[in-house]
């Protein structure tokens, strides 16, 4: 009876040591393809991140060129407009400088009617016959 059951447990048991090699190799490559994929899924999340931050970084640039550039046009519009109202305020005033010397100067040269006359005792008011005696035809003078 022995032999009888021993025989078939001992063919079982000769494939044993295949069944324990199957279960370990299959236990070792599920082992590796699971590590082999969370390295390429960190990987993976490493470049996106790499990425992400590089853009992130890119854009960040570009937002404070474009500020800095607008801040550059703006005082370089506000300098310009202040140079040109500067520029037509000097003109004006150098304009009306000229008009009142080229006026004061004309005013010196030409004669002056305006200004009453010196003074005489003859200028108002004053009978001019004092000066001027005029004959009448038959004798005598006007009075």
């Amino acid at each position: 009876m022995k032999a009888v059951l021993w025989g078939p447990l001992s063919k079982g048991l000769r494939h044993l040591p295949a069944v324990i090699t199957v279960i370990i190799t299959t236990i070792i490559t599920t082992t590796i393809i699971i590590i082999s994929i969370t390295i390429i899924i960190l990987i993976s999340i490493t470049i996106t991140i790499i990425f992400i931050t590089i853009t992130i970084t890119t854009i960040t640039i570009i937002s404070i060129t474009i500020t800095i550039t607008t801040i550059t046009i703006t005082i370089t519009i506000i300098i310009t407009i202040i140079s040109i109202t500067s520029t037509i305020i000097s003109i004006t005033i150098t304009i009306i400088i000229t008009i009142s010397i080229t006026i004061i100067t004309i005013s010196s040269i030409l004669p002056h009617h305006h200004r009453p006359m010196h003074k005489t005792k003859y200028s108002k008011g004053h009978n001019l016959t004092a000066r001027f005696k005029l004959k009448r035809p038959f004798g005598g003078y006007f009075s």
